[in-house]
């Protein structure tokens, strides 16, 4: 599992974009540097308890979630066990890991996907 190079402390979460590929996370760390997170051949997304707080106050990347659990059983409900061909090469790799950041106020962003990495905007 490859750690993901974002300052997550104190970061702010400036958006997200879900597209049939990927999600990205876009995080403006406290030094002001900002950083997408790419996850590329995701199969679920979840915002839970957000109100009004966007400062990160942890993050993590798991290979065995609740929330990866989920997704996946959901995906071999609708596909199939295994599940049929995707027009997404990485989702047909098979191997998925969680996201977790927390956000200050308890709220939780979280996002199930083939792969992650980090780019610098």
């Amino acid at each position: 599992m490859t750690a993901l190079a974002v300052q997550w402390p104190d970061a702010t979460v400036e958006g997200v974009k879900l597209d049939y590929d990927e999600a990205r996370i876009r995080v403006r760390e406290s030094g002001g540097r900002t950083v997408e997170v790419v996850a590329g051949g995701y199969i679920g997304y979840e915002t839970i308890g957000f109100w009004d707080e966007t400062i990160v106050e942890s993050a993590s990347l798991q290979s065995d979630t609740d929330f990866l659990r989920t997704c996946l059983a959901k995906v071999r409900e609708h596909n199939g066990d295994p599940p049929r061909e995707s027009g997404n090469a990485d989702r047909n790799l098979g191997s998925f890991q969680a996201l977790e950041i927390r956000l200050i106020d308890g709220a939780r962003i979280l996002c199930a996907a083939a792969h992650f990495e980090s780019v610098i905007v």
